[in-house]
Order: structure tokens, then sequence, then C-alpha cells
């Protein structure tokens, strides 16, 4: 190895840590003409950090793994979820496909939940899917999804990380847009200006812990939760519909240290040869 290719090495990792801004690691914003609906009916599925969400033949996304939930299955049993097209629904103007949830509802007194979990684990993003730790979160790392609710009253969604430590959600947000408003945008501009909460999908995906602090400097996962509700005895049916998500991270910051290490030990080498 000569100079002039450990200059070219020094130089190479120069403008990595220089650029160190956000990289696009999800992009869900469709893959075609697929439906995939998987009919579940009653109170849903539970969530298996381990085993991931496979739709049907045909879907070329990113894996996900996730889990649905009603608090009342026999008032608002989930009777579908999964991939469905943008045909689907012929009043959502949606122009990909979409992971959606749907049910329909019948009256009954108290208010009727709908809980979703969409998760994407650090080996399947699209960049930064081979490090041997995590991602990174910060400032320049803006997390973003479309959605667009049928029926139900204000919403509640929030985003997820999984790190070494486990799950943590961030402060929610509270939709306004319902079937006649159309889409709404969903943002966290800045994942460490939020209050973040333990959270233990595992366990239930409708019951957030306490007050919480995640190393968002290893992050192994980042996900979507929501919370859709129909208020009261409505008889109406609800859904949650959600695409064009977008996931930034940034390598984690012991990536820069191992690229370091290794160009550390190539001039070692380099010097014993010269010497020699």
């Amino acid at each position: 190895m000569n100079s002039r290719i450990l200059l070219s090495m020094a130089a190479g990792l120069g403008l990595l840590v220089s650029a160190h801004g956000s990289t696009l690691v999800i992009g869900y914003s469709g893959t075609g003409n697929v439906s995939t609906n998987q009919a579940l009916g009653g109170a849903g599925t539970g969530f298996e950090s381990g085993t991931a969400i496979t739709p049907a033949e045909g879907y070329t996304g990113p894996v996900f793994y996730g889990a649905v939930a009603s608090s009342d299955a026999a008032a608002a049993p989930i009777t579908t979820w999964g991939i469905f097209n943008d045909l689907f629904f012929g009043n959502i103007p949606l122009t990909s496909d979409f992971i959606g949830v749907t049910n329909g509802a019948t009256a009954i007194g108290a208010d009727k939940h709908h809980y979703g979990f969409i998760h994407f684990k650090q080996p399947d993003f699209a960049e930064y899917s081979d490090l041997a730790g995590g991602v990174a979160l910060n400032d320049t790392t803006p997390l973003s999804f479309l959605t667009r609710r049928t029926g139900g009253n204000p919403t509640d969604v929030a985003f997820v990380v999984e790190t070494g430590a486990g799950y943590f959600m961030s402060e929610k947000i509270t939709l306004t847009n319902n079937q006649a408003n159309g889409i709404e945008l969903v943002e966290l501009v800045d994942p460490t200006s939020t209050d973040w909460f333990s959270f233990d999908p595992e366990a239930s995906i409708s019951v957030v812990g306490g007050a919480g602090a995640p190393d968002l400097g290893n992050v192994l996962g980042i996900g979507i939760w929501f919370d859709n509700v129909r208020a009261g005895s409505s008889e109406a049916g609800m859904g949650f519909y959600l695409t064009n998500i977008e996931l930034t991270a940034i390598p984690e910051p012991s990536t820069y240290a191992a690229l370091f290490g290794l160009l550390a030990i190539a001039v070692v080498a380099w010097r014993r040869r010269a010497r020699a």
C-alpha cells in the first residue's frame, strides 16, 4: 500500500464524516397493483419482534413487522389489514399502495379503539443495513408518513424507536383531518426534541409506559404507532391507512470509529513496510 492510496482513503473518510447528513433508510410509497388483504376478524394479532409480517406474492416493498389490536373485538372487530392497492377503495385519493387497517363497527356506548404498530428493522434499511451497530437519529433525520382515516374521531399517532434497551414511543401527535379532508402529513422533524416513553409492543400495543430515554445514537429499528378512535354509539366503520413513509438516519458514531481504526492499522502497516 503506497502513500497515495492512504491519502485517498483518508480523503474519502473525511468526506464521509463531513457529509454527516441524513440518508433515507425506508421509503415506502407503494409496490404496484397489489392487494394482499389479511382477514383477521376479532381482536387482531400480537406483535412478535422476530417474526416479520409477510404479505402475499407481488409485494416488493421493505420487510416490516407489526400488529393490530381492537379494544372491543365484538363491537369493533378488525376485518382486514395488510397491503392494499390504490384501487381497493375508490374514494381514497392515494396514488400508490398503502398499509391499512379496516373494520365494521357496531353500535355500543363506549369508545372503540383500533391500535396499530408498523415497524422496520435496521437489517432491512435501504442504507446502513450491514452495520455492526445501529443507526443514529438527530436534528437532521426527520421521520414522516402520509395518512388517511375513514371515520373516527381525532386519532393519535407516534413514532417508535428500537434500541438495545427496548422500544420507546415519541410524544403523541393528534390528527385532525377526517375522511372529507383527505390526506394528512405526519412528521417528526427533530427526533431529539420530542419526549420519549417506554413501550413494550410484545406485551401490548395499546399500553404506553412512563418517561424513557432512548439512545438515539444506536437505533436498531424505527416504527409508526396509531390509536384510531370511533366515539360512543356510532355504527359506522373506520379505517386507518398510511403510505409515503420516509424514515431517515445516519451511521451510528461507532461506525466512524471503526473506519478510523482500519485507517490507523493501514497507516501503521505502511510505515513498517517503508522502514523495512
